[in-house]
């Protein structure tokens, strides 16, 4: 429809936009209906006050017709953001207009359960009879608007336990669609005997126990619930946990059955006391998970996909009083140490080296957080982190701390020369600065022919970290140097000549500043002189297209870093980081 007016005539702008209403051309006419107010404008007072009415009841109309931005989003999206509020706003929400109201009633918002009682030292250490009933309010509601039927509960925070076996009961009704459960009460034992054993879906369980929260006159806290009563011992439902996290230091029994499909486990310790099958005494009945086999791990083995050990691991105490009242057994009686191989572990972080623990992770890439060193015997730990890294060739991130100071073995260093795939290496170096030279240096060796070829080691690396002090500063940025040039392409004997005469006027320069006695200690010295053999040009690296620069580098906690040092770094490396600590200045 094609509307002609003239451009100065209110009542055409106005049919026009009356027109273009109804047709549902809503933009164009309020156009049209912005033109006439201007117009209205122009006229007396009486006469403008009837267009101005007219005008306002069109607008009206077109705001009534124009869809709201926020409802052209989809329902889910709605349902995301209706999920951020509490129950009164959501209320608030409802109330809006019916497309709202339609959207928080559905089931699908009120699935996810999410509390927590804030903790800090500006919060109350106690809840009073009114907030209690509030936050145990708040969690009936959300059970009831889900018609029972929530899917993932988080309650975080310090727990009431004198609300726990209220809160469990409402949540029990809810138990055939639960996937998803966080709970910090202490009592886990009453939890599982209540809740967690009736959920067949339960999949994810986070029970990080906080502190318990007190409530001031709990015996004038009034909360109204179906209780539920711990039900007898063989009511079971046969549930697979997928993820577990725990505080190690609580007991968890019941769960040990269920974790034979785990993927994630993170802090759970399976040698806390009341896991571990007891010695029986005279005439003792075994309960059903200590009358399992002795060795926790066998259990978890198969699945397990990434596990995070956590800062408390009895285990060691525990293996090593075992050992000893084997000691007196046969080697083939002896059920330690524990030999499990961990078949689809990919992520291993927090892990204890024990004499006690012979595990194997053939599929393994992240190794983080391991401490070697400390409080073991060199020969053992440098042994064992060797029988690991050797058994380990997929690995492509590792995290280690060095506590020993002693001098250092070949098992670990060249079992970790030999890895061809790690990525990004992190070493704290405070005990042992030097050991990344062995590490990180190109050199010649043997081939099962008798044949010497270049060793390239940790060809893909792209990103170091170092912590601790660096005495070999200068060293290490040759090795990195050298290390470019071979996989460019040149010989053994042309990239140490290369890295000599670029970087030793560096060196030259530094040994005739003005450094103290100690300081001029730390200076690298002089390339040691090559070898005959290695001055062979033939000497390359094979397949120097698989091998890779390094990226980053990140020094931490040194003691100092020469500016000629470090400039000469940030040519070789395109990211450099560190964390310099600078002397005092010397005057002599």
């Amino acid at each position: 429809m094609v509307v002609g007016f003239y451009s100065e005539d209110i009542a055409s702008h106005f049919r026009t936009a009356v027109a273009l209403i109804e047709q549902g051309q809503l933009e164009q006419a309020r156009d049209c209906l912005d033109y006439a107010d201007i117009l209205a404008t122009k006229l007396n007072y009486a006469v403008k006050q009837q267009w101005l009415d007219r005008l306002k009841t069109q607008r009206v109309k077109l705001h009534l017709l124009t869809p709201c931005h926020i409802n052209r989003l989809p329902n889910e999206l709605l349902v995301s953001i209706a999920r951020f509020l509490d129950i009164g706003d959501r209320l608030v929400m409802s109330q809006t207009c019916n497309t709202w109201r339609d959207i928080i009633l559905t089931k699908h918002l009120w699935t996810e359960l999410v509390i927590n009682i804030k903790q800090g030292p500006n919060t109350a250490t106690s809840l009073t009879p009114r907030q209690a009933e509030k936050w145990f309010k708040h969690i009936k509601i959300c059970a009831q608007k889900s018609g029972h039927s929530l899917e993932t509960v988080r309650i975080g925070g310090p727990f009431p336990q004198a609300l726990l076996v209220p809160v469990l009961s409402i949540l029990r009704r809810s138990a055939h669609s639960l996937t998803f459960i966080e709970l910090t009460a202490l009592d886990q034992e009453r939890c599982y005997s209540l809740l967690y054993r009736f959920c067949p879906k339960l999949a994810t369980l986070n029970v990080r126990c906080a502190r318990p929260m007190p409530i001031s006159g709990t015996p004038s806290l009034k909360v109204k619930a179906r209780l539920f009563e711990d039900s007898p011992e063989n009511v079971d439902v046969p549930f697979l946990l997928e993820r577990f996290s725990c505080d190690p230091r609580i007991k968890h029994p019941g769960l040990a059955k269920h974790m034979c499909c785990l993927r994630v486990l993170d802090n759970y310790n399976p040698y806390t006391e009341g896991t571990k099958r007891p010695e029986p005494v005279s005439g003792q009945v075994l309960t059903p998970i200590e009358a399992q086999d002795d060795e926790p791990w066998s259990r978890i083995a198969d699945c397990l996909e990434k596990w995070c050990v956590g800062p408390h691991w009895p285990s060691s105490e525990i293996l090593a009083a075992a050992a000893e009242r084997e000691s007196h057994l046969r080697y083939y009686q002896r059920k330690l140490p524990v030999k499990v191989t961990f078949t689809k572990l990919v992520k291993l972080e927090g892990f204890r080296l024990d004499p006690n623990l012979h595990f194997k992770f053939p599929e393994l890439r992240e190794l983080l957080r391991l401490e070697v060193g400390k409080g073991h015997d060199h020969g053992f730990w440098s042994e064992e982190f060797g029988r690991i890294l050797a058994s380990s060739p997929l690995l492509k991130k590792i995290d280690v701390k060095l506590h020993d100071r002693q001098s250092v073995q070949n098992d670990w260093v060249m079992a970790l020369r030999g890895l061809q795939n790690v990525e990004e290496l992190i070493l704290d170096i405070s005990a042992n600065p030097s050991i990344v030279l062995l590490l990180l240096l190109p050199r010649t060796m043997e081939d099962a022919m008798g044949q010497l070829q270049v060793d390239f080691p940790l060809p893909k690396l792209q990103r170091l970290t170092l912590t601790g002090w660096l005495p070999d500063a200068m060293r290490l940025v040759k090795i990195l140097a050298m290390r470019n040039k071979l996989k460019d392409g040149m010989s053994l004997f042309e990239a140490r000549e290369w890295t000599l005469h670029r970087l030793e006027p560096v060196v030259h320069h530094m040994r005739s500043a003005a450094f103290s006695h100690e300081q001029k200690k730390d200076i690298a010295p002089a390339w040691p002189p090559l070898t005959t053999m290695e001055e062979d040009p033939v000497l390359k690296v094979e397949g120097p297209e698989r091998c890779r620069s390094l990226e980053v580098i990140e020094l931490r906690k040194l003691r100092y870093f020469p500016v000629q040092y470090e400039r000469t770094l940030r040519e070789i490396v395109p990211k450099v980081i560190l964390d310099v600590t600078y002397p005092e200045p010397f005057f002599p």
